[in-house]
């Protein structure tokens, strides 16, 4: 499974805050802050290579998969800077109502190949 690279910078919007991806498992999990971060740090920088290789997600790194595909901070910070200038962006393009269309559209192809991930796992390990 390949990501575009719009689709691979909202998962690592989402993967540079593992506080808030702590918060999320550990409410899920119904388990304690330290020990959900620990999770975090220990199986988010997986999980792009485990989506890749369409490898099986267990309890945890299926939990932080849907952490991941219900985030939409990105796309938040995306449709305020409307008439501004994207950060993201290698030219300095404004950030216009068509270009978020395309971001919102791109948002939820990716969510689809999570859900195929989830759905038709081909092999690997489970956390």
């Amino acid at each position: 499974m390949k990501f575009t690279a719009l689709q691979l910078n909202m998962i690592n919007h989402r993967l540079e805050a593992p506080d808030a991806m702590a918060e999320v498992l550990a409410e899920e999990l119904v388990t304690d802050y330290e020990t959900a971060i620990g999770l975090v740090d220990r199986y988010a920088p997986k999980l792009i290579m485990m989506l890749e290789k369409n490898l099986a997600f267990g309890l945890i790194t299926g939990s932080l998969l849907d952490d991941l595909k219900t985030d939409t901070c990105y796309l938040s910070c995306a449709e305020s800077s409307i008439g501004d200038n994207w950060p993201d962006s290698k030219t300095g393009t404004p950030m216009t109502p068509f270009r978020f269309s395309r971001f919102m559209a791109s948002h939820d192809s990716m969510v689809d190949k999570m859900n195929k991930a989830i759905r038709y796992p081909r092999t690997g390990e489970a956390s």
